[in-house]
């Protein structure tokens, strides 16, 4: 069990930090799709934006069950599956932020998505050498 806390506390940090993303997409829905549009008007249509939060939204529900069921699995099984799993889709989540980022050359917040997805794979490395 010592032997998998780093990488149980690294899953916490990423599954807190999605699950409020996802939180506040899903039950403050309206204001989120208003906020994105504008951000992205003179980059993307609308119908864009609202397709990308679907899709960003979805993969942050997924993200958050594998990274749940992951911490899960390590405690009880010492299974590494569904944490690995967990932690890539987590970084194709933040792949995707970044570029959408970038679209709004917004350098600040790619840099600080790029640390997150650092940590992804410095825990993804980390759980795989175990």
């Amino acid at each position: 069990m010592i032997t998998y806390s780093g990488p149980i506390l690294i899953l916490v940090f990423l599954l807190l930090t999605i699950i409020i993303s996802a939180y506040e997409k899903l039950f403050v829905w309206n204001k989120t799709l208003k906020d994105y549009v504008e951000m992205y008007k003179n980059h993307l249509p609308p119908f864009l934006v609202k397709l990308s939060l679907i899709i960003i939204l979805g993969l942050e529900i997924i993200v958050t069950s594998f990274l749940a069921l992951g911490i899960y699995d390590i405690i009880v099984d010492q299974d590494i599956s569904l944490s690995e799993i967990g932690l890539i889709i987590t970084g194709v989540l933040f792949l995707i932020l970044l570029i959408g980022l970038r679209i709004l050359q917004d350098y600040r917040g790619a840099g600080r998505t790029a640390i997150y997805f650092l940590l992804v794979v410095f825990g993804l490395f980390w759980i795989q050498s175990i």
